[in-house]
């Protein structure tokens, strides 16, 4: 199974971010200021904790995310490079089945 890879590290950012904190999403950030220009810096306070938590959430969806990508590449690579192989051995015993017919013909018996 080839591994699911994200076309840009944005697309990568905001499938793991919108599980976290959706605000914290590249389309939601330009909106932020306007939606939150009234808040208090209790408020402010309040959301800058959540907000680093969820980078914490994170880097460690990342992480995971990164493992698991490593992980299925190495294996894709696996899987290729044995099936490689096994074409090989496959045309290898085809040759030596030739060979054979050649060099050791079969018997007859009269």
């Amino acid at each position: 199974m080839k591994p699911k890879i994200p076309t840009s590290g944005q697309q990568l950012y905001d499938e793991l971010m919108a599980k976290i904190e959706l605000e914290l999403t590249t389309a939601q950030l330009p909106l932020l200021a306007e939606k939150y220009k009234d808040e208090t810096p209790e408020q402010a306070k309040a959301r800058a904790e959540r907000y680093t938590k969820a980078y914490a959430e994170y880097d460690s969806a990342y992480a995971t995310y990164m493992g698991s990508a490593k992980q299925q590449v190495n294996q894709y690579r696996k899987d290729a490079f044995q099936s490689l192989e096994k074409e090989d051995r496959t045309r290898d015993q085809a040759k030596l089945t030739a060979l054979d017919s050649i060099l050791l013909p079969t018997t007859q018996t009269v």
